[in-house]
């Protein structure tokens, strides 16, 4: 079993649907840039006939990374092949009504790509393109 490594997160910029580059707080005033590959999702390209709803995907999560940028946390697992961490991004909030109890919450941007239906599972392997059915539903739910 692979071990679990969560760092606070910076972002930088927004590469595609599914890729954000920013900063790792590693700790003891260590900081490493690192572009995030999220896991377990796949996102429309930014090119070809994918391109409109890829565009459209890339602005949703510049805008969900903007609004949550100073609770993101990396979670992360391993590098991929092109040396992109494969993770997630989370927000995670501790709310207390009651003296001695909190509630803790995380907010997931693939999970929220995946119920928002603009991105699709992904495990690896040969990526499936979208179908136009697929990308006109993506650039219907976020315009």
């Amino acid at each position: 079993m692979k071990r679990t490594f969560t760092y606070p997160f910076t972002p930088t910029r927004v590469i595609d649907g599914d890729t954000v580059e920013g900063y790792a707080d590693m700790g003891f005033y260590v900081k490493r840039l690192v572009s995030v590959r999220l896991i377990d999702v796949n996102t429309p390209e930014k090119r070809g006939r994918e391109k409109v709803a890829g565009l459209v995907v890339r602005d949703f999560v510049t805008d969900w990374v903007i609004e949550n940028k100073r609770n993101l946390e990396l979670v992360s697992k391993e590098v991929d092949k092109f040396g992109r961490v494969l993770g997630d991004l989370v927000v995670v909030s501790v709310e207390s009504d009651t003296p001695g109890f909190k509630v803790t919450t995380t907010n997931s941007l693939s999970v929220t790509l995946l119920n928002k239906k603009i991105a699709k599972p992904y495990k690896g392997g040969k990526r499936v393109p979208f179908t136009q059915k697929e990308l006109d539903a993506i650039v219907k739910e976020l315009e």
